[in-house]
């Protein structure tokens, strides 16, 4: 952020308590107003959805600067601006403006093509609610009125709407593809990719065996060894692989064999600017968008069974404690004995289902069991949220709603990629620190501690829910406290509601050429190296790597892009993770709609003036009941205490209370669901 050199303004204000008049004191009595200096700088504009923007104030920390609709000057959400202070506040922020328009963090939109105006000039009406203008276009072509499109803006004139042309027909809205397209392309991702990187990922694909044979030269072999892929049932691309075999003395050789996308995309390539630009792959209700093109995603750089693959690995020594007595880092060649759904490994491991593989998935389990003993002795923190799966009909329709169980093997799987990204955080971190001087910096998953004034306002919260949250004496908090009161709310019904407030009290993990730790997990060091297909940081994280194993070093421009590849990955998360939630809440608004007038039983989500937040406890969909519609009294909305209290009856309707609810409406396009209170069964 860059702050401007202070520009005052020649006017001063004067106490008027003298006479009426301040002018006639006598001079050496005159009190004078300090003058006003206003303060400029730049940053990302954050707009509500009033029309209202929001950015960090410079110099004061926790402080906001605010500005009204009517001073935003034209500037949109995410916009990088320059505001500039004018020395008036409203409640606790300060008030600001903005002066100019740095650059434009959105250039396209998704909405509907406005059915009012047809002929020369007609209107898109966007889904992103925090745009506040509607796009103007010209000469629309016929047909397309009431469609959704994508729009990409040419000009933004100064007061007016902003101009663009249509890019992209999406079809009718309120349709599954239509919606599900309009989600993606909302948050900028395509599902296809452009032919020129299909053809280049297809060349890749078609080497010859030979080819392939070069390849296997200067990589350890692990043919030899057991090793298997545990994964989704409908899992497509296998990038990571787990292998463990006895050694003589006692201890256990344990392989974690990620996907060497690094060999095949290389810096430089159309496919690997492709992967910079989109960063993730998005895993919608129904698909995934990946990140590389199929021919690599889902095959060549797929670890799948009985196939010859190039991997990265991470090999420890262990032992059955989980103690790492020694590590190696390199590239591999493997071949998956068995692809393991979650579902299948469990059964292995009850005795359920026969394999030839029981004994090491037992070993992997006994080991993965104590690496979380461990961390959680550290202070791991262990939010547990619940994730619900939707059961599509031929017309992507959901028929069916259910809870994915987390099982023994998920915690397996998930222990072992966490023990092999902290370990090659570690040995990246190592070498970092040895090129003091040089001002290097690499690629790590940061997390930092919460904010201390969002920790006060989790423990006000929970002595509201009945819960004793203790903080340090400095404000801040042991991760083992909050451990604490998650273990105590486990199996209530509030227990949810308590994760989800926790989690947004805590800041958002991000990338960065820094390494800061990670809070949440309780480790010095952390990084993602394990999913290379389908995260851009983990194939950086392979190049560095590689770099550091073969003493080949970083160069000053290769830090440069891990830092601008850090801060895109970090906003390309965020936008994927949009998409994500807007096809959930798409389909679960949809499941709904064919349940209007039956009743659930929910818990209270959320309280505000206008009315009550339930999130049903069968389908995890969110739903409004409006204070308006509150039956038998009338409510006051008491906003510390988090609840509404009947003025007669003294009924309560607060914050984490089960309520038994009746479907009253649904809006799909709109995502809404309106419940009503129904009767106790």
């Amino acid at each position: 952020m860059h702050i401007y050199n202070p520009q005052g303004r020649n006017s001063r204000s004067y106490n008027n308590n003298y006479k009426g008049n301040n002018h006639n004191r006598p001079p050496h009595e005159r009190k004078q107003q300090p003058r006003f200096e206003p303060l400029r700088f730049d940053a990302q504009i954050r707009l509500s959805g009033s029309a209202v923007g929001f950015a960090d104030h410079p110099t004061q920390k926790g402080v906001s600067v605010r500005i009204h609709s009517e001073d935003l000057n034209g500037a949109f959400n995410k916009d990088t601006v320059v505001i500039e202070t004018i020395g008036k506040k409203f409640k606790d922020d300060e008030l600001g403006k903005v002066v100019k328009i740095v650059e434009r963090f959105k250039k396209q939109y998704v909405g509907e093509l406005d059915t009012a105006v047809k002929g020369e000039f007609a209107y898109i009406l966007p889904d992103d609610k925090k745009m506040y203008k509607d796009i103007k276009v010209l000469n629309p072509e016929k047909g397309l009125h009431g469609n959704k499109v994508v729009v990409k803006i040419n000009s933004w004139p100064h007061g007016a709407s902003p101009q663009g042309e249509i890019i992209k027909d999406l079809g009718s809205k309120g349709t599954h593809e239509t919606e599900i397209q309009s989600a993606l392309y909302e948050q900028g991702f395509d599902s296809h990719f452009p032919a020129g990187i299909e053809e280049e990922a297809q060349k890749i694909k078609d080497r010859s065996p030979e080819d392939f044979k070069r390849e296997e030269t200067n990589r350890r072999d692990y043919r030899g060894n057991f090793t298997c892929t545990i994964d989704p049932a409908d899992a497509k691309d296998f990038d990571d692989a787990l292998s463990i075999f006895p050694k003589d003395n006692g201890k256990f050789e344990v392989g974690i064999h990620i996907a060497d996308v690094s060999h095949f995309v290389t810096p430089g390539t159309d496919i690997d600017k492709e992967a910079f630009e989109r960063s993730f792959s998005v895993y919608m209700v129904d698909r995934t968008v990946p990140m590389l093109p199929e021919v690599l995603s889902n095959n060549l750089c797929s670890l799948m069974p009985e196939e010859d693959r190039l991997a990265f690995s991470a090999i420890f020594e262990m032992d059955m404690e989980g103690n790492v007595s020694d590590r190696w880092f390199g590239k591999t060649i493997i071949k998956s004995d068995k692809r393991f759904a979650y579902e299948d490994a469990q059964a292995v491991l009850n005795g359920e289902q026969e394999s030839p593989y029981k004994e090491q998935l037992e070993q992997l389990r006994t080991i993965s069991k104590e690496l979380e003993k461990e961390k959680r002795a550290a202070g791991a923190i262990s939010f547990d949220s619940d994730e619900f799966k939707f059961e599509l009909d031929d017309n992507g329709v959901p028929i069916r709603v259910y809870k994915k169980e987390r099982l023994d093997t998920h915690h397996l799987v998930e222990e072992f990629m966490l023990l092999a990204n902290r370990e090659v955080a570690q040995h990246m971190s190592e070498w970092d620190e040895k090129q003091k001087g040089k001002e290097k910096g690499l690629m790590y998953r940061v997390h930092g501690e919460p904010d201390h004034d969002r920790l006060a306002s989790l423990q006000e919260f929970l002595k509201i829910m009945k819960y004793d949250l203790k903080l340090n004496e400095d404000g801040g908090i042991n991760p083992k406290e909050l451990n604490r009161i998650i273990a105590q709310a486990k199996g209530t019904p509030e227990e949810e509601l308590i994760n989800t407030t926790a989690v947004r009290t805590m800041q958002k993990a991000i990338y960065s050429i820094l390494d800061d730790g990670h809070f949440g997990l309780a480790f010095d060091s952390y990084t993602h190296f394990t999913s290379p297909i389908r995260r851009y940081p983990d194939l950086l994280v392979h190049r560095i790597m590689q770099a550091i194993v073969t003493n080949e070093g970083i160069s000053d421009d290769k830090v440069e892009y891990f830092k601008k590849a850090a801060t895109h990955a970090s906003d390309q998360e965020v936008a994927a993770s949009e998409a994500e939630r807007n096809s959930i809440k798409f389909k679960q608004a949809e499941f709904m709609s064919a349940h209007v007038g039956e009743e659930f039983d929910g818990v209270i989500s959320g309280v505000t003036d206008w009315g009550l937040y339930v999130k049903l406890s069968e389908t995890g969909a969110e739903g409004m009941i409006r204070a308006d519609s509150l039956k038998g009294d009338f409510f006051l909305y008491e906003e510390k205490r988090y609840r509404y209290i009947g003025e007669k009856t003294k009924k309560i309707y607060m914050l984490g209370d089960v309520v038994h609810i009746k479907v009253a409406s649904v809006n799909i396009e709109e995502r809404n669901i309106d419940f009503e209170v129904a009767k106790e069964k």
